[in-house]
């Protein structure tokens, strides 16, 4: 039988405890782990060591990004405030805190289907959910400083930038909330199902990439954007019409805004009397471009209209509206029904070509928009 002494059982006793609380923890001397499927970059932990670290209530904490998923990972994407806890080479436990999604994180990811951020986390790199095709909606954890969501959609906290646009989002139309003024760079990159996306007045800049490669349509602009990014609509391979609302051209600043898109297979509706000046225009001439008789740039936040372009019907969704009237480009009046909240208009039996739609309540125009077959 072995008999220890007492400082050896002593010493060996703290060992047990030490060793115990380590395996409660992360013991890692690599700046890169892995819990519960999520990846997790920690640059300021090197070969064990702690090169800085930051305090929040009193608790030391090194910053962790979000690097991927694993191969197997599938479903709802929870991003935790805290995964766990990293013991470094001196033996001091620190929490990681995740404060950032990095850029191409989840790149190709086809099992993601949903995406919450926690309420740490306040920087995303740039398209970091590119071609993850099952991912509908994005959640942000509420009291997030720097982020927010709405109907599946990420914005900034205030909800005046679109951040992000889910791929796989089923509905065919979107019309940006009246707080937006900005479309971030990429936010409707590669979205299969969107078809048509209506700016409301508020909206000024439109960023580099941010209709890219989606099966977009169709695509309005008021007359308060005043630029728009490199490569808006590059690869939308079944973008047909454009709608504008700028008397002159020039009030809307460019740069290679229409690069690799073969205009003269699109058509740009502008306000009458303009065709003239956007003819003369180097950044325009190239369209197919059709004066609008009535294109008055009124859109309302609550008004919805989709599929557009359309063969054969399409629908409105606006709150307390009693009537739909369809006029042509010659201001002759079309089609005239009654309506509700959600109104399907048959128009099959209509020429192509753009109609001037106007929402009733009552005997007052409430919206107008634009309606192309």
């Amino acid at each position: 039988m072995i008999t220890l002494n007492k400082n050896l059982r002593k010493n060996l006793v703290k060992v047990i405890l030490v060793t115990i609380c380590m395996l409660q923890t992360v013991t890692t001397w690599a700046d890169q782990i892995t819990i519960n499927g999520i990846k997790y970059d920690m640059p300021d932990v090197i070969n064990g060591y702690v090169y800085k670290y930051y305090q929040y209530a009193g608790v030391n904490c090194v910053h962790a990004s979000v690097a991927g998923v694993s191969n197997d990972f599938a479903g709802a994407l929870v991003i935790p405030a805290s995964p766990g806890k990293i013991t470094c080479t001196t033996f001091k436990v620190y929490d990681i805190r995740v404060v950032e999604i990095k850029s191409s994180a989840c790149d190709g990811n086809l099992k993601i289907t949903s995406v919450t951020f926690p309420i740490t986390l306040i920087s995303y790199g740039k398209t970091p959910f590119n071609d993850c095709n099952f991912l509908t909606s994005f959640n942000v954890e509420e009291g997030n400083p720097a982020f927010s969501s709405l109907d599946g959609v990420l914005y900034n906290k205030d909800k005046t930038t679109i951040v992000q646009y889910p791929i796989n989002k089923a509905n065919p139309s979107f019309t940006v909330p009246a707080t937006v003024n900005e479309i971030a760079d990429h936010a409707f990159d590669k979205c299969l199902n969107l078809l048509s996306v209506v700016l409301t007045d508020n909206v000024t800049t439109v960023g580099d990439k941010a209709f890219a490669h989606s099966k977009i349509k169709s695509a309005t602009f008021s007359k308060s954007v005043n630029r728009l990014g490199y490569g808006i609509f590059i690869g939308s391979l079944d973008f047909k019409d454009i709608i504008v609302f700028w008397n002159d051209p020039s009030e809307v600043r460019t740069s290679d805004t229409f690069d690799d898109m073969d205009q003269s297979s699109v058509t740009l509706y502008v306000p009458s009397g303009t065709k003239a000046a956007y003819l003369a225009s180097d950044v325009w001439k190239d369209f197919n471009i059709v004066e609008g008789a009535g294109i008055t740039g009124q859109y309302f936040s609550n008004f919805v209209i989709y599929p557009n372009p359309t063969t054969t019907s399409f629908f409105i969704e606006c709150e307390n509206i009693t009537a739909i009237k369809l006029y042509d480009m010659l201001g002759r009046e079309v089609l005239t029904q009654p309506a509700n909240t959600r109104t399907e208009v048959n128009i099959s039996h209509l020429p192509k070509g753009v109609y001037g739609v106007h929402v009733l309540s009552g005997d007052s125009v409430v919206g107008k928009s634009k309606i192309v077959k």
